[in-house]
């Protein structure tokens, strides 16, 4: 990426160093980099000699040089913590819920809503003034129940396969819930 810019622009490639020069030759490699186009977004898997520190530095140095916008993180595994004690309602469940900005009757008593900052994408949906429909929000969660009364019928459907979202655990399109929630 680097050396063919480099070269297109005339400098050269002398300032790369050992470890620049291994991402580039592990870049070129098949299936080190994941194309996800639908969302823009690139993944890159190291399966090579080069650590996150490396790859990092790389892609500082093509930010530098060529500006490209990255986000990067080193692989790691995440694990699901219970919440010590119970979430309890924000107030009885007689109505909407003020901090969210519902009117939800049930949103007073789903005090999971306020935890994960819910309220916000809720204002973003408002302030947008499309429709509701027309918003898709993609939630990262441990799955869904599909035949629960308020989600039936509320699912995005992609267009291609009819799917409602994807696993990225499984690598399907099977997103019921295999947490226990």
């Amino acid at each position: 990426m680097i050396s063919q810019a480099a070269a297109v622009s005339g400098e050269g490639a002398s300032f790369l160093s050992q470890d620049d020069r291994e991402c580039e030759r592990c870049f070129a490699l098949d299936g080190m980099i994941y194309d996800l186009k639908a969302v823009g977004v690139q993944i890159v898997e190291s399966t090579c000699s080069v650590g996150y520190e490396q790859i990092l530095n790389y892609l500082r140095k093509a930010r530098a040089m060529i500006g490209i916008q990255f986000y990067c993180e080193p692989d790691s595994v995440v694990t699901i913590n219970p919440i010590n004690g119970p979430i309890e309602a924000s107030e009885t469940c007689t109505g909407g819920n003020p901090v969210l900005g519902t009117n939800d009757p049930g949103s007073s008593c789903q005090r999971n809503l306020e935890v994960i900052n819910i309220g916000q994408a809720w204002r973003y949906a408002r302030e947008a003034k499309r429709e509701l429909k027309d918003i898709v929000l993609a939630i990262s969660d441990t799955g869904v129940d599909m035949t629960h009364p308020d989600l039936v019928g509320q699912f995005w459907k992609n267009p291609k396969d009819g799917s409602i979202g994807y696993n990225f655990i499984t690598n399907s399109i099977d997103v019921t819930d295999d947490n226990g929630h």
